[in-house]
């Protein structure tokens, strides 16, 4: 609004009262465009528009294969954006016009000399400031509002938007330097001010022509759409290529789960399988014997437990003196009975112990609740010493021990143990891979229906697009791969 105040001053002759001049017209206009109104073009475009989608019969609706889209864009927007390119060329020819004569205009305003008569000192020394400010800020100005040489859309749009609001905020910083400019060089600034009020009103004109029409960004748009859509495309073709190989895998992976189960299921039944079977229960038999042998020696020492754990604190304690050797057998005796055992297959070391506790009892080392546990455990005593632990109990653990050791060497040479690892392994690499096979064409089929979930909101924001372009319903549907 500033601008058009300061032009209104320069070019309505409200400083006719200092020169007697009346304001320029249209007769008097030192500028007359070579150029027809711009107006005459946009009635042309108005006139596409009414081709377009002015009909008041509703328009019919408009179906395209994928494969069509990208023509029907450029063949249902090309005439349109030619016309309007060709308007706004012949309006930049039109600008380049105006600021050859409004630099023309601004070297003359430089090169005129400050000097009224009437005029103070001051005032010229403020004037001839102004005016060298304002020739410098125009010159500027005409820079910044050269339209752009190439004639490439996106540059022509840029402009068009934009530069008419640059005009308006570079006039606003230096009106008083017009007005100032003015006061002695008021006939050099009227001929300015009418040449930028003839750049505002193409400007204005240009920046309404680009505001209203939203065929190119439209285009623009759709075109950038179906690109994104083209490449959805080749992403669902692969995933599809992908999704046959995934799945052949899958067959495959399953058939051989299949064939390594019956393989397993072959080892498992065959003789060897049954051999080993029996073997193991065998070695079955023979653990449960020995368990049987241990609780029978567990039960046989159970009379002298107590004493044995009493007769030990004794010796650790150094009350009682043993050998160093009986000293450690009688520890693994009272901790682990069944190894001390073993490392004393004829029990004559346990005997000695119990010898040497019979002897503690007697210098009443060991004491007893009362008299008739003291009888019960030396008469469980004498029987131990009395006992034959070789033919009782090694004997027989020595015999089951043999027949263990054999049964374990023909199971060592049964091949059935190595099979069926073997198998197990093979059916567990073949679930695994089966697994794998699964899993991806899960993953593929989340792809393709991630990718059609994205393809079918492409193609609705595309045929709204189009839409708009042809002011008719447009819907697109894709050929079948």
């Amino acid at each position: 609004m500033r601008l058009m105040h300061i032009l209104l001053l320069l070019g309505t002759g409200v400083f006719n009262r200092y020169s007697g001049e009346l304001p320029l017209n249209a007769a008097s206009r030192p500028f007359l465009s070579p150029f027809p109104p711009f107006s005459k073009y946009m009635g042309f475009l108005n006139g596409l528009k009414g081709v377009f989608g002015g009909s008041s019969k509703p328009p019919e609706a408009i179906s395209l294969l994928f494969e069509e889209t990208e023509q029907w864009i450029r063949k249902s927007t090309a005439s349109h954006l030619e016309s309007l390119k060709k308007a706004t060329l012949n309006r930049f020819s039109e600008i380049r016009f105006l600021l050859k004569e409004l630099d023309s205009n601004l070297t003359a305003l430089e090169k005129k000399e400050v000097n009224e008569e009437e005029a103070s000192q001051r005032v010229q020394k403020v004037v001839s400031s102004s005016q060298h400010a304002l020739v410098g800020r125009l010159k500027g100005l005409l820079h910044k509002v050269e339209p752009p040489q190439i004639a490439e859309w996106q540059q022509m749009r840029e402009y068009g938007l934009n530069t008419f609001s640059v005009l308006q905020n570079e006039m606003a910083l230096f009106g008083k330097n017009i007005a100032y400019t003015s006061i002695l060089l008021r006939k050099e600034v009227k001929q300015i001010g009418v040449r930028l009020s003839e750049l505002e009103k193409i400007l204005k004109e240009l920046s309404r022509s680009f505001d209203t029409n939203s065929l190119f960004e439209q285009s623009q748009k759709s075109q950038s759409i179906h690109q994104e859509l083209v490449q959805l495309q080749q992403e669902n073709t692969s995933l599809r290529h992908q999704a046959v190989q995934v799945e052949k895998e899958l067959q495959q992976t399953n058939q051989k789960l299949l064939e390594q189960q019956k393989t397993l299921t072959a080892v498992q039944d065959s003789r060897e399988a049954k051999e080993l079977e029996s073997l193991l229960e065998q070695t079955k038999e023979l653990d449960e014997k020995k368990q049987a042998l241990s609780r029978e020696l567990f039960e046989l020492i159970g009379g002298v437990d107590k004493p044995l754990k009493r007769f030990n604190q004794l010796v650790v304690s150094k009350h009682w003196h043993l050998e160093k050797n009986q000293v450690l057998f009688l520890a693994l005796l009272v901790k682990n009975p069944a190894s001390a055992f073993e490392s004393d297959p004829k029990a004559q070391s346990f005997k000695a112990i119990l010898k040497e506790m019979q002897s503690a009892i007697q210098d009443q080392k060991i004491s007893f609740k009362d008299g008739k546990e003291k009888v019960k455990r030396l008469a469980s005593l004498n029987q131990l010493l009395e006992f034959d632990f070789f033919s009782n109990f090694f004997w027989k653990q020595n015999e089951l021990e043999k027949k263990n050791q054999q049964i374990e060497k023909q199971i060592h040479s049964n091949h059935f143990s190595k099979k069926l690892k073997e198998e197990t392994q093979h059916l567990q690499q073949a679930r695994l891979a089966a697994n794998q096979s699964k899993e991806a064409v899960s993953q593929n089929q989340s792809a393709i229906q991630k990718n059609i979930g994205i393809q079918q909101e492409k193609k609705k924001a595309l045929e709204k697009i189009l839409s708009k372009i042809a002011s008719a319903s447009v819907t697109i549907s894709f050929s079948s791969a």
